[in-house]
């Protein structure tokens, strides 16, 4: 709901409580009919904490249910939860290898693959690589 990232990381362990917001709060839960209901704090991170928070419209009943929203990609938010979007999000991308297409081929066996895989790589423990 913030477009910086969640407030147990800004404020640390203890910021929820010298917020006086509860550790498992919704946001709905830091709120009343007067807008943002937040502790003052002397500390100048968590005074800054407090001026983001409330640069942020506080939600309204009228405004409707809260809906929950999947990151796709970069900047972008969906309904619908992907597994494929989230795999790619966590990913890391490296170059592809000139020798995939050997190893990874449709008919290849597994086991023998993943030896092959480890011999291309050099990580095989071979007697010379133990001696080492």
């Amino acid at each position: 709901w913030c477009d910086s990232q969640p407030l147990i990381h800004v404020s640390g362990e203890v910021g929820t409580q010298m917020l006086g917001i509860g550790r498992t709060a919704k946001v709905a839960d830091a709120t009343d009919a007067q807008g943002w209901k937040l502790r003052r704090c002397r500390g100048r991170v968590m005074q800054e904490i407090i001026e983001k928070i409330k640069c942020v419209p506080p939600p309204r009943p009228e405004a409707g249910r809260d809906r929950p929203l999947w990151k796709q990609s970069q900047g972008q938010y969906k309904e619908q939860f992907a597994s494929k979007a989230t795999w790619e999000q966590l990913r890391s991308t490296h170059a592809v290898v000139e020798w995939f297409s050997i190893v990874w081929f449709p008919q290849a066996l597994p086991r023998q693959a993943f030896i092959t895989w480890l011999a291309c790589r050099n990580r095989l423990d071979t007697g010379d690589r133990m001696r080492q």
